[in-house]
């Protein structure tokens, strides 16, 4: 199954495809105890250089690292480790990123600890 969130921006500058080394633009969703950011850095030609992680309750804790390519407005970031493979998607939309966690090994991230799983977004 897919599962999206959508997660409040911090920053105020936009992420622009043509912009290159911009600031890094964080993303923040809250609810109750769990906590999900985003960090996106525009590392120019295409590329982001991506970080998502998650804490919460029962021993959520999970952390995401990596470079990606956007196309069609959405950067890819697929990390593998063996034969562990992490799939996120995210989707800048103004002050929002949409983020879909398309599969993500437990290598990755426990089942109770999802990155794109908080129905709630607000920003912090």
């Amino acid at each position: 199954m897919i599962r999206m969130m959508l997660i409040a921006g911090l920053a105020t500058a936009g992420l622009g495809v043509c912009a290159a080394q911009a600031a890094p633009k964080t993303y923040v969703a809250k609810q109750g105890a769990t906590t999900s950011t985003v960090v996106v850095t525009d590392a120019g030609g295409g590329l982001y250089k991506l970080s998502l992680s998650r804490s919460g309750p029962d021993g959520c804790s999970a952390k995401l690292d990596g470079e990606g390519k956007i196309a069609k407005g959405v950067i890819k970031l697929i990390k593998t480790q063996g034969a562990d493979v992490c799939e996120v998607e995210v989707t800048p939309k103004g002050s929002f990123v949409e983020v879909i966690e398309t599969k993500c090994a437990a290598a990755y991230r426990a089942d109770n600890c999802r990155f794109d799983d908080l129905p709630i977004v607000s920003a912090k």
